[in-house]
């Protein structure tokens, strides 16, 4: 019988698409944009990120990864869930990782005023400073 603990949601704060050094394919970038803006979207209070393997920040809840560097990430970060999105799949893999994101069941994000869970996303306006989001 699963205990208490295993039954509550997890706590997810920040999220990081890992890669190797010297390798950091185009389709991997475009895996970072849509779970970065996904989350803007859903009004989810999340840090998406883009790190090496090798320079990981000290927390991370959920670390994406090619099915490849599964094995090292998981060295890397042991207390960060790993999540492998391949290639030929991630257009859909990414739209399932933000649905399970999203869901309240399963992980415990902090979400931004006035948006609940399902709700439409609110238009505001925002501020760039070249391609990096001014908030």
């Amino acid at each position: 019988m699963p205990d208490a603990s295993s039954l509550q949601p997890r706590g997810l704060k920040r999220i990081v698409c890992g890669y190797t050094l010297g390798a950091l394919p185009a389709w991997w970038l475009m895996v970072h944009r849509r779970l970065k803006t996904s989350a803007e979207r859903q009004g989810l209070q999340l840090k998406v990120e883009l790190a090496p393997l090798s320079a990981l920040p000290e927390a991370v809840d959920l670390l994406v990864v090619p099915p490849e560097l599964a094995a090292a990430a998981r060295a890397q970060a042991p207390r960060a869930e790993v999540v492998t999105i391949g290639e030929d799949q991630y257009p859909g893999g990414v739209i399932e990782l933000a649905a399970r994101v999203a869901d309240a069941a399963r992980y415990r994000v902090e979400r931004s005023e006035g948006t609940a869970p399902g709700s439409p996303p609110q238009p505001r306006i925002v501020r760039y400073v070249g391609y990096e989001r001014v908030d």
